[in-house]
């Protein structure tokens, strides 16, 4: 063990950089942040048009990208820690992201399971075409 090393109190592994006095792994676990256990989009059977925002909206994008971009928008990290990227490993009820948050030029990473997934629906304007009323 060289003179400049550190070691974590938690698991006793030799590392340059302590975040909070833990190494990354171990802060990575204990540190208190607010990622959604479940996201979902609603997406029409129809027409393909998703609901986004309040509003029933042809997507210019991937459907996938929106389902990203709502989590994104509902994650609280701790204080003094940024955003990186957020990555869909797996969609469903079984669903995996990947967060990728820097902290003190240290990147942290986690893995975190909910229920992510692209709902099927039908939209109001469908509905109402399919219905007696049209």
């Amino acid at each position: 063990m060289s003179l400049k090393s550190r070691f974590c109190p938690k698991c006793g592994k030799e590392t340059e950089k302590l975040v909070d006095s833990l190494c990354s792994l171990c802060y990575s676990k204990e540190s208190k942040f607010n990622i959604p256990k479940q996201k979902n989009v609603l997406q029409c059977v129809k027409c393909n048009m998703i609901f986004n925002k309040g509003f029933w909206t042809r997507p210019n994008k991937n459907v996938e990208n929106y389902l990203i971009e709502r989590i994104k928008n509902s994650i609280r990290l701790p204080d003094g820690e940024d955003l990186i990227s957020l990555k869909l490993l797996q969609e469903g009820k079984a669903g995996e992201i990947l967060v990728r948050s820097k902290v003190n030029d240290e990147t942290i990473e986690r893995i975190v399971s909910g229920n992510f997934e692209v709902k099927k629906y039908c939209c109001p304007a469908c509905s109402r075409e399919q219905g007696i009323d049209y």
